[in-house]
């Protein structure tokens, strides 16, 4: 059981990656497969603020909750649909802040 989840978080780990990597939005991913944390570069306009609220939002919005002062968690229950519908999530709300963000 154990197996499963560090195998299927390390695959949405690096979808998660892929989805930040796209978007010039100062993200990072840290953690582990199964917990892991996305935050933003802190920067002299303290902007990363705004844009930590921002993604957080946006992902609520799209009814997934996460905090942003936190480690989030992946499960044994969590099918690959579910994986894949939240990166679905973190990419829309990442396209969201580099249009709201524009520099």
């Amino acid at each position: 059981m154990i197996d499963n989840i560090w195998e299927k978080g390390d695959r949405f780990l690096k979808k998660i990656q892929a989805a930040i990597d796209k978007y010039d939005v100062g993200a990072e991913l840290s953690g582990v497969a199964p917990m892991f944390f996305i935050t933003f570069k802190k920067d002299e306009t303290g902007a990363y603020k705004d844009k930590r609220t921002d993604f957080y939002t946006q992902l609520i919005r799209k009814g997934f909750f996460f905090t942003p002062h936190h480690h989030a968690y992946i499960s044994y229950s969590h099918a690959e649909a579910d994986l894949d519908k939240t990166v679905q999530a973190v990419e829309e709300s990442m396209a969201y802040l580099q249009d709201k963000y524009k520099r």
